[in-house]
């Protein structure tokens, strides 16, 4: 909560950034953060790096409808991402998004493309045949 004056205003309280060692010559004093993108297109790709690789792991759970929510939630995310930053509403969504067929076209920003982890493929109780070794010694006739 914020703390109060007497009169019932709010206090803003102003917190400046310093830098928490001496900075060297020639360094940034305000190093940016290593997940802020750096031009266009950085961000798609650095923010999904963890979706494929978390979902090649469950991959062999029951987890289909699991990769569905989750690709519903990132695309959600990202187009609210894109509403705010291009102030833009339902209709440019749809406009810049859509075909003139009406088809959702992929979020992609250059050839960098939001990739859907519901395409990666449940495998369950494949068949392994004989890479399964026995535990029983080889019967003798």
């Amino acid at each position: 909560m914020a703390p109060q004056a007497r009169n019932g205003q709010v206090v803003r309280l102003h917190l400046h950034r310093r830098p928490a060692r001496p900075v060297s010559e020639g360094e940034d004093p305000y190093p940016h953060p290593q997940n802020v993108a750096a031009g266009p297109g950085r961000g798609a790709d650095q923010s999904e790096q963890g979706h494929p690789g978390w979902a090649n792991y469950f991959r062999h759970a029951v987890a289909k409808r699991t990769f569905s929510n989750l690709d519903n939630l990132v695309w959600w995310r990202v187009i609210r991402l894109l509403q705010e930053r291009h102030h833009w509403n339902w209709s440019d969504v749809r406009r810049r998004l859509t075909t003139p067929t009406g088809r959702w076209l992929p979020i992609s920003a250059g050839e960098i493309e939001l990739r859907k982890i519901s395409a990666i493929p449940v495998t369950r109780y494949r068949y392994r045949g004989n890479m399964i070794p026995t535990p029983w010694p080889p019967a003798t006739t």
